[in-house]
């Protein structure tokens, strides 16, 4: 066995949510030849169940399953969580610094299937839901984009195809490359509520929890609609009831509904469905596309696992991250403190800051990469950090193994 010969690894799948067939099938080919014994806990019904499962595991692969103090209290030899997907806000990071157990995640990985869901909910919101009224087109509209990562410039792509203009607003991205992606920097958040559409494409923080409020909300023109496929919870819901309840020509359109949906379906009348569109369950990347892209491009795939890269191929080309000078300095600085493992905040700045990554047009999908990350990091059985400095990109990120596992 790669790694460390004679010591079986289990790697966890648990999803409330189960991915594809096919992608499972190809989760299970990947760890299978790396000589790992992959656990399945899918569709599962309560927390007790995954309390269960978690027991004797090394790894675990998840979506937006919640892995909590109780959840990492079991799970006696975990050493890594990956998220296959965006964000982490359903990832105890404080916890898992505590027990050293390294947290991941894949952001960019669904890009269009989000894109598309976005699109899906504009368009019906301008028809109407299709009632047979007049509504009205998107092209010559405007749309603003909180947060400029890989989903937002799919977005973006699909509205320069639909003739709109774009404006964009992201603390990590320079302005002068935001302009030469195609789309007009806005300097403040409050600017990007100037505009028709605003879509949301932030994660779930102390900073941005409850930010998008009544004050930003009653900024935008006549007409406005704010898409939200980032969290719910970055919308200040009494506010956003507020709003719906006295402006009769503004939309919601968010992917998946509040706990409590009552008052925002009374707020609207029976404009729910037009003005006020929920999805019945987060479905961004619920598509059969997204789920099963992990057999794309699969000798890369094999190249990279034998190599032991957990981002794609050996030049971690599909992963670059891009930041501030200040922002990627304060990164190098954070990481080459970290001898014995990353701490949060090292895993919030290595991991997580691909929120603001750039991600090749052709990116291979969350399972895959999730995988990747799993397999290797078990197999070499430690993590090490290095920056690497190219004339094209400017400063990258790319994860190098050696051994992390005892």
């Amino acid at each position: 066995m790669a790694g460390e010969a004679g010591k079986a690894r289990t790697v966890l799948l648990a999803t409330e949510k189960a991915f594809a067939a096919a992608a499972v099938g190809k989760i299970e080919s990947v760890l299978k030849e790396a000589n790992y014994t992959l656990k399945k806990l899918e569709n599962y019904k309560g927390k007790d169940d995954l309390l269960a499962a978690v027991a004797g595991v090394d790894a675990m692969i998840i979506r937006s399953d919640i892995v909590d103090q109780a959840v990492l209290d079991k799970a006696d030899k975990l050493k890594i969580v990956v998220r296959a997907g965006a964000g982490y806000d359903n990832i105890d990071l404080k916890a898992c610094e505590a027990k050293s157990v390294t947290a991941m995640n894949t952001p960019g990985q669904n890009a269009n299937a989000v894109a598309e869901l976005v699109f899906g909910m504009m368009l019906v919101s301008a028809r109407n839901n299709f009632d047979g009224t007049s509504g009205f087109e998107l092209v010559n509209r405007e749309i603003a984009f909180y947060g400029f990562g890989a989903v937002a410039r799919a977005v973006h792509k699909l509205a320069q195809g639909f003739g709109m203009k774009s404006f964009a607003y992201d603390p990590y991205i320079p302005a002068d490359k935001i302009k030469e992606m195609g789309a007009e920097p806005v300097s403040t958040v409050a600017g990007l509520f100037e505009h028709q559409y605003v879509s949301l494409h932030v994660p779930l923080t102390d900073e941005t929890k409850a930010s998008i409020n009544k004050e930003l909300l009653m900024k935008m023109p006549k007409g406005g609609s704010l898409i939200n496929t980032a969290r719910t919870e970055v919308v200040h819901e009494a506010d956003m009831i507020e709003v719906l309840k006295t402006r009769p020509d503004f939309c919601y359109l968010c992917d998946v509904a509040p706990k409590d949906i009552e008052p925002f379906k009374a707020a609207v009348g029976d404009k729910y469905g037009k003005r006020l569109i929920f999805t019945k369950k987060k479905m961004g990347a619920q598509t059969a596309e997204a789920n099963d892209n992990a057999a794309r491009q699969e000798r890369d795939m094999g190249v990279a696992h034998n190599q032991g890269y957990p981002f794609g191929d050996p030049q971690n080309k599909d992963y670059s991250i891009k930041g501030s000078k200040r922002e990627r300095e304060r990164a190098v600085a954070i990481l080459a403190q970290e001898s014995k493992g990353p701490s949060a905040e090292a895993q919030r700045a290595a991991v997580n800051m691909p929120q603001r990554q750039e991600v090749a047009e052709d990116a291979q999908a969350a399972i895959r990469a999730a995988v990747l990350k799993v397999a290797a990091i078990l197999r070499e059985m430690r993590l090490t950090l290095r920056a690497q400095r190219t004339s094209l990109c400017g400063m990258f990120w790319s994860l190098s193994t050696t051994k992390i596992l005892r």
